[in-house]
């Protein structure tokens, strides 16, 4: 069977290598395009990589039926109608509300280098493993070209990658985590496996690549090894998995991940000292991870496998910018396949981690501001005293008007309260658009604020200001918009005139 199909799927990937290619201009990203997202009980997102959840939907009745129609299909409608016409405010009525305020830098929506590789390490590896399987991808591959390019919001081809996760818990306790932190609205737990069977019997055949994380570390899950084993040797999948290696991994774990086929492995660890490292991974040990990844390495060599590729992943904070040398030089002396840097993405939560450097993940270098100035207006600030705000903004990121600001909902400016080192201290109050902001018009706000009574007043160093689309988004954390926030630094006196 194999040398009847290895010639026929050569030949279908030569035909396809000349004559398809996906034409970037005509979809927003490779998420609702070209990928479905799958989460430990099997409900579906749009995307991966989105900062929070969206509202996952079931499979009714399957995983294609729910990725082709119904609010994916409109969503895709939507982002294609943006494309034409940029510069409008997000509106979410018919689209994922994420999607309409997409998080995710333009230039990180697609990765044609990536598409093209996987595809070939697919065709390359696979096609001795599971021959049939490959050649089902690049049939399913070919048409979803054909649609994608067509500028289709409702695709009936089958996704060519997935991320899928098999655990949403984890060990530690990242704070830009949704577990890390137990922000996550969902309940948590494993994947049964039996949803696992169901998801790569419907699309496994199509995929040439799968993630398998997401919120969780994959690591966890009982069946980790039999759910790659199947992936890699009977669907024909390249996987990766992305894991802090920090919970007990024997020795006997290490060579079943090296037989299981699993392709590639990312291993995040941020330092190899453990009082820095911890300062991210939290309830980690750097320790533990380096000796693991040492044994995993040893034992690729002793079994003369390829497999895993072995990344090293380090994301840049404040605390390992200046090590950033000896952590590399740390991890390829160790014998890594692949060595990385990654901006981190930090809210403004965590702001006391950042950088020197001030990049974050598909940041932009000038971030035009639509604060123009800020003044306190009457008088000195006091604990306990009304005082008067005066903001001077402009309206320079829409090519429509912002209409008034409902009470609820919609555009506005936000003032929050920030410390010495410009960390978020909570919200002090909103400025509603009483009428229309037309592009590039100015406007003088005005507005009364006192501050809460619970404030820890003596930490009180700025006020932080920004456009907001409430409920949704700060213009600061949209990566498509990317604001520069305003810093108002105020001198506030703490006791009142009368005391």
């Amino acid at each position: 069977m194999h040398r009847l199909l290895n010639p026929i799927i050569r030949a279908i990937y030569r035909f396809f290598r000349i004559s398809y290619r996906f034409r970037r201009l005509n979809f927003y990203c490779e998420q609702l395009w070209l990928r479905t997202s799958i989460l430990q009980d099997g409900r579906l997102e749009p995307c991966n990589c989105a900062i929070s959840q969206m509202d996952p939907k079931p499979p009714e009745p399957t995983i294609l039926d729910t990725w082709k129609s119904g609010l994916f299909a409109s969503t895709r409608e939507y982002l294609l109608d943006r494309m034409a016409n940029p510069g409008k405010i997000p509106n979410a009525e018919s689209a994922y509300d994420c999607c309409a305020s997409c998080p995710v830098a333009p230039n990180q929506r697609f990765d044609r280098v990536f598409i093209r590789d996987i595809i070939r390490d697919c065709v390359a590896f696979k096609s001795k493993v599971a021959p049939v399987m490959v050649l089902r991808k690049l049939i399913n591959l070919m048409k979803l070209i054909r649609e994608v390019n067509g500028r289709r919001s409702q695709i009936t081809a089958y996704p060519m990658l997935a991320n899928l996760d098999p655990a949403n818990v984890c060990n530690l306790r990242c704070p830009e985590c949704a577990v890390g932190t137990g922000e996550i609205n969902q309940p948590q737990g494993m994947m049964e496996w039996g949803t696992y069977e169901k998801t790569l019997d419907e699309i496994g055949p199509y995929l040439f690549y799968l993630e398998l994380f997401r919120y969780g570390d994959p690591l966890l899950h009982k069946d980790i090894l039999k759910i790659i084993e199947v992936a890699e040797k009977k669907y024909g999948i390249i996987t990766l998995i992305s894991s802090n290696f920090s919970m007990p991994l024997d020795e006997e774990f290490l060579r079943g991940l090296i037989k299981s086929g699993l392709s590639r492995l990312i291993v995040a660890i941020d330092d190899v000292e453990q009082d820095l490292y911890v300062k991210y991974r939290r309830g980690g040990d750097a320790n533990r991870v380096i000796d693991q990844l040492k044994t995993l390495i040893r034992l690729k060599k002793e079994m003369n496998s390829e497999t895993p590729h072995i990344r090293w992943q380090t994301l840049i904070f404040n605390f390992n910018e200046d090590r950033k040398e000896e952590i590399e030089k740390f991890a390829w002396d160790l014998g890594v396949d692949d060595f990385g840097f990654m901006p981190a993405y930090l809210s403004p939560n965590n702001y006391d981690l950042k950088p020197k450097e001030k990049k974050t993940r598909g940041g932009k270098d000038n971030r035009k501001s639509q604060i123009i100035r800020a003044e306190v207006v009457s008088g000195e600030v006091r604990f306990g005293e009304p005082f008067r705000l005066e903001v001077e903004a402009v309206q320079n990121v829409f090519t429509e008007a912002i209409p008034p600001s409902p009470e609820d909902s919609g555009i506005r400016l936000g003032i929050k309260m920030a410390d010495r080192d410009k960390k978020e201290m909570g919200d002090l109050g909103r400025i509603l658009f009483e009428k229309e902001f037309k592009p590039a018009e100015t406007i003088v706000f005005s507005k009364e604020f006192s501050f809460p009574d619970d404030s820890k007043v003596e930490d009180i160093a700025y006020l932080k200001i920004d456009f907001l689309l409430e409920g949704k988004f700060w213009f600061e954390q949209n990566m498509e918009i990317q604001s520069q926030p305003y810093f108002l630094e105020i001198e506030f006196k703490k006791e009142s005139v009368g005391s």
